[in-house]
């Protein structure tokens, strides 16, 4: 027999035997006193003693029952016979699989120790007793957070052997929580690939907190459709639960750089959000900032004045921002805190970012004046961002010729504009072909997230712009165009850009409303590049199509031609204004309209650059790139993990990658399996040093804890054929029952009100109550 608390029942036994000793105790002798008057009584009771003898027997028998039933109830039975079915009984030998949950949300604490170390615990008194039967049992150990690694843990081993055990234990008690989600799906296929040609009885245990985020989440069917592969195989599947509900638990759900760069000694904006995972309404929740950065191979950090969330309501979300201001340029790291509760891991969240000291814009000067540099098409451009030409407005601009474009690093700037630029400079291949390995890099540097403007002009080489900048609807040329049109000698006759045209996007929000209106009347275009909007374009994987964000009017107010369009090309974006960035073709950067030119061009070049919010930071298991800029060629490059003690200083090799016809080295550093910050360091032949901050955060839905108990089990496994076991309560894991435990009390409750029903309406038949 097996109970929920056997104690309880062993108690309740002993009090079975309370109606025994009472009926011999009332059995004592007393001394006779020789009563005339009670003789006659004592006369009837001797001939009615037998029939006394068994009412009273009947009774106590009852008595005895009732208490047996109350033992039964309240140890809460579950079962009988085959009561011990764990490894290490005395059955024959067995070839066992035990599925490990090493996931982040293991850590939840429960009291001084985590759930996970429970789980170790079981399966290391499961092994020992294994070893103890002497028999020729085999075992593996899958961890879900790396199923299918080529590991020791994941063959099949004997468990006769003293040193091996030992060795195994050791190893499992050394066991450390991974950063990573639960795979439980695909740790079941392993266990089946490990028991697919095992002869012996077959079992497979599952320790995991089961939670319902994970066995809701993962490819559709694959627990249902390996749980049915094991079962129709014969294999017994055994479930230990260490789910429980917690009281408080807070995750840093985000945290983010809101500005599109952050810059040296302006202020910047950080969002940290927080989600309450419980249904607790929670108050004044304070959040604290931290910044840390290197100095001279040393590091310093700074602490920002915490904020706090007034009012965070169960299972929701909120976000608190940030004003900071970092002082210096190159690599930091930012880590986000909320108060320790009972998963800590997730209390912190992780931001590298790359402060810089100025915004780095390329202008490639298509049409140069070699006698007057007001009329460049890169003049007033250049003024505009850089008023005085030495960054100190917080842009540093960069103007070559077309000729000197293929010496330029573009992975060095944030924007790149091209000003009538007619074509790109080519080359010939190996086997005679024309190839565009500018246009290449070009291109790689948009999708790796560089911004990208082109203004149209009369030096554009139409075959080329058509040809391969279109690319069949997949180049940065977003439309096919056609030769230039418009009053460009006399200027009188000229168009305008039709405000009801603007699109929605927050970068022309200076040109839609009633201001907006009045900008656009205040600008003149003589000329223009047609382009046709109907262009079929054949984007695919990261190339989106084109937007037309804005038109040019025409005469009879009709629908006009495309005036400005949008493509997003990888994690950048490329845009094209079909008319110069001079004055040649309008009098849109004349100094008279300013207001019409200064913020509505701002605005443009701004959404455009490059944006690092997403550069440095991801997701734990998401592998660290870093491209090799020409500076940093020669430079040996090592890698520090948050888990530096275990790791230790990791040596990067770069390699070269190439793409069409880009060659570009990196370097990468595979599945990166701790949250937290990780250090680059590049160290140049002279000895000077350069360091990156890369993050990587936990997976926020490893913060709810929520259980998903048995009926979510059978839901995700689509059947009941397993033994569940909850290991919620205390208890060796040698008692551990792993038949379903369905439990009896209720029904031992309801024959023990029934026994006592007949109890007192035998006692009162008998004579044994005084009625009244």
């Amino acid at each position: 027999m097996s109970f929920v608390s056997p104690m309880i029942f062993w108690i309740g036994l002993g009090a079975v035997s309370i109606p025994i000793i009472i009926h011999l105790l009332n059995r004592r002798r007393f001394r006779v006193r020789q009563w005339a008057a009670m003789q006659f009584l004592l006369d009837s009771l001797r001939r009615n003693r037998r029939r006394l003898r068994i009412e009273e027997l009947i009774l106590m028998a009852l008595r005895c029952l009732a208490l047996f039933l109350l033992a039964l109830a309240i140890s809460r039975f579950t079962g009988c016979g085959d009561h011990d079915l764990m490894p290490g009984s005395d059955q024959a030998a067995e070839t066992t699989v035990f599925i490990l949950d090493d996931s982040f949300s293991m850590g939840q604490k429960l009291g001084a120790p985590t759930i996970f170390e429970n789980a170790v615990n079981d399966i290391v008194t499961h092994v020992e007793r294994l070893h103890e039967n002497a028999k020729a049992d085999q075992i593996a150990i899958v961890l879900t957070s790396k199923p299918g690694a080529d590991d020791v843990f994941q063959s099949l081993m004997s468990v006769g052997g003293k040193e091996e055990i030992d060795r195994l234990i050791g190893r499992l008690k050394t066991l450390t929580l991974s950063d990573s989600p639960s795979r439980l799906g695909e740790a079941l296929i392993t266990a089946d690939e490990l028991l697919a040609n095992e002869e012996n009885p077959r079992n497979v245990f599952v320790y995991s907190d089961f939670r319902a985020v994970d066995l809701s989440r993962g490819k559709a069917g694959i627990h249902q459709v390996q749980f049915k592969a094991l079962r129709d195989q014969g294999i017994s599947v055994v479930t230990l639960d260490y789910g429980r509900p917690v009281a408080s638990n807070l995750t840093i759900e985000k945290i983010e750089l809101l500005d599109k760069w952050a810059l040296a000694g302006v202020q910047t904006h950080i969002g940290v959000t927080v989600r309450n995972n419980t249904t607790v309404r929670l108050k004044d929740v304070p959040i604290s900032l931290e910044a840390k950065w290197r100095v001279d191979d040393k590091e310093v950090s700074a602490v920002f004045p915490a904020e706090t969330i007034s009012v965070l309501a169960g299972e929701s979300s909120a976000r608190v921002e940030f004003k900071v201001v970092l002082p210096r340029q190159g690599a930091a790291a930012l880590t986000a805190r909320v108060p320790s509760d009972h998963l800590a891991g997730d209390d912190n969240g992780y931001l590298a970012i790359d402060v810089r000291k100025v915004l780095r814009v390329l202008i490639v000067d298509g049409h140069p004046d070699m006698t007057d540099v007001t009329l460049n098409e890169s003049y007033r451009l250049a003024l505009l961002m850089d008023p005085n030409l030495n960054a100190d407005h917080g842009t540093e601009v960069t103007i070559v010729e077309t000729q000197a474009i293929g010496a330029q690093n573009f992975s060095k700037y944030d924007l790149v504009l091209l000003l009538d630029v007619a074509k790109l400079p080519s080359e010939l291949s190996d086997d005679g072909k024309v190839i565009y390995p500018t246009l290449s890099a070009l291109e790689q540097y948009v999708r790796d997230g560089g911004g990208l403007c082109i203004f149209t002009g009369e030096s554009l080489d139409l075959p080329f712009y058509n040809g391969p900048m279109y690319a069949e609807g997949k180049g940065l040329s977003p439309l096919v165009i056609s030769p230039p049109r418009g009053d460009m000698a006399a200027k009188q006759k000229y168009r305008r850009i039709d405000a009801r045209s603007i699109s929605d996007d927050p970068f022309l929000k200076t040109l839609r409303g009633e201001g907006g209106a009045v900008r656009c009347a205040m600008v003149r275009f003589y000329a223009f590049t047609p382009s046709n909007p109907l262009t079929k374009s054949a984007p695919g994987g990261d190339i989106k199509p084109p937007r037309v964000v804005a038109k040019f009017t025409t005469p009879d107010g009709g629908d006009g031609p495309p005036a400005m369009v949008v493509r997003q090309f990888g994690k950048g974006t490329a845009m094209m204004i079909y008319s110069t960035a001079s004055t040649r073709w309008n009098d849109w950067a004349d100094d008279e309209p300013e207001t019409a030119y200064s913020a509505p061009t701002l605005d443009i070049m701004m959404h455009l650059a490059r944006s690092q919010a997403e550069e440095y930071t991801r997701r734990v298991g998401d592998t660290i790139t870093h491209t090799i800029t020409r500076d940093f060629r020669d430079a040996t490059l090592t890698l520090r993990t948050p888990n530096l003690a275990a790791d230790g200083v990791i040596t990067l090799k770069p390699v070269d990658e190439t793409t069409d016809t880009l060659t570009r080295r990196v370097v990468k550093y595979d599945n990166p399996a701790r949250g937290g910050v990780y250090r680059m360091t590049l160290k140049m032949p002279d000895g000077s040093l350069s360091d990156l901050f890369f993050a990587r955060n936990v997976d926020p839905a490893e913060g709810d804890l929520t259980p998903g108990g048995r009926a979510m089990i059978v839901k995700a496994l689509g059947s009941e054929d397993f033994k569940y076991v909850s290991r919620l309560t205390a208890g060796s894991a040698a008692d551990v029952q792993t038949k379903e435990q369905k439990e009896y009390w209720v029904i031992f409750l309801a024959g023990l009100l029934g026994l006592l029903a007949i109890e007192t309406l035998l006692a009162q038949r008998f004579g044994h109550h005084t009625k009244d």
